[in-house]
């Protein structure tokens, strides 16, 4: 029965990319860039997503390790942001 209210998922998915509009380096969780870049699947699978184009990326993830990178952080440092989107792209 529709009530007036959008669905859950459609209010993710708008501010998502309302926020993409407005993209700043900062430091990230590293879901939260993932899914930047890939909004319409799950946070496990962006993040996956995002790990995979780092590494094929050639260069991009020894320049992440010169600057500080930990693989067991869950963040990434505004520094690591910037060089991905050097590599990547602006989501």
């Amino acid at each position: 029965m529709f009530d007036g209210l959008p669905e859950k998922g459609y209010i993710c998915i708008k501010t998502k990319r309302t926020y993409m509009e407005n993209f700043q380096i900062r430091s990230y969780g590293k879901s939260e860039l993932a899914l930047c870049y890939s909004p319409d699947i799950t946070e496990s699978a962006a993040r996956r997503k995002l790990m995979r184009w780092i590494d094929r990326k050639p260069g991009l993830m020894g320049a992440m390790r010169a600057a500080g990178y930990n693989e067991l952080s869950h963040t990434f440092l505004p520094l690591e942001v910037k060089l991905i989107v050097e590599a990547l792209g602006e989501p």
